[in-house]
């Protein structure tokens, strides 16, 4: 055999083992992303179990008052394990379930769960701008925009007119209220937009940027009654294209009654 030949047959047998261990090494990154992803989803369906009780009467459908959710919280037992945890968030017939925290830093949760473990899922947690008591005219939550669609990485899907209708309302349970918000819009935005914005200096103001809010929904909402007094939530995720891209989901309450838990 010649040299150039054996040259030959040893770059081949060096790239066949190169392409292996490549193959290999993204054999085992996905299945650390998968088995953390399992960790994840397996934690927070613990933690309903643990702090979610079913009512005697079922959940309904857009309903006022303990009747519309199905369930109490814990929040006491929540709060004891973290005072951060100021309350829950909940979208009926998705997997938008979960505590809802707080702290003076947005990076506290991002990658740390309510019970201070490191997780890719974090938690779901008000920007640290917005008071936890939901008194300011614009409050914006933030979760992860997971693959598997756990946390807020299901948000994705009120892009379609039918998932958009079928899950018009988001609640937060909070201690002593639980506050329903209607959707009333959704798009792709950028961490510089005027979504972002948390104040305004008159309520005409305000009036104008939920009005651009409806206008900029991928799906049409509807008629939305708009006066400027109103009290807005959006719900922020990433979109994995560039760093500074998010979805979000904007909602405008509509209801509140206290809770008898």
């Amino acid at each position: 055999m010649s040299d150039t030949k054996k040259r030959r047959n040893m770059l081949l047998t060096v790239l066949e083992v190169l392409f292996a261990l490549i193959f290999l090494f993204a054999v085992f990154q996905a299945g650390r992303i998968l088995y953390s992803y399992h960790e994840g989803d397996s934690f927070y369906e613990d933690s309903q179990d643990q702090f979610l009780t079913e009512t005697d009467t079922p959940a309904s459908e857009g309903g006022v008052g303990p009747e519309a959710l199905g369930f109490q919280v814990d929040l006491a037992g929540l709060q004891k394990v973290n005072p951060d945890v100021k309350g829950w968030i909940y979208i009926p017939d998705t997997a938008v379930s979960y505590p809802l925290l707080w702290s003076k830093s947005d990076n506290t949760y991002l990658r740390t769960t309510y019970t201070g473990e490191h997780s890719v899922f974090g938690s779901i947690f008000f920007s640290h701008q917005c008071s936890p008591e939901l008194t300011d005219q614009h409050t914006i939550i933030y979760g992860h925009n997971t693959k598997n669609g756990s946390m807020f990485g299901g948000l994705k899907e009120y892009k379609k007119k039918d998932y958009f209708y079928a899950h018009p309302y988001v609640y937060l349970i909070m201690k002593g209220t639980t506050y329903q918000y209607r959707v009333v819009s959704c798009f792709t935005a950028n961490t510089s937009d005027d979504v972002y914005i948390l104040s305004f200096a008159k309520n005409t103001d305000f009036q104008k940027w939920i009005a651009k809010l409806v206008v900029q929904s991928d799906v049409d909402p509807g008629t939305v009654a708009i006066t400027g007094m109103e009290q807005v939530l959006t719900l922020s995720t990433c979109t994995s294209r560039t760093k500074t891209e998010r979805f979000v989901v904007n909602a405008i309450q509509v209801s509140s009654w206290p809770n008898t838990f």
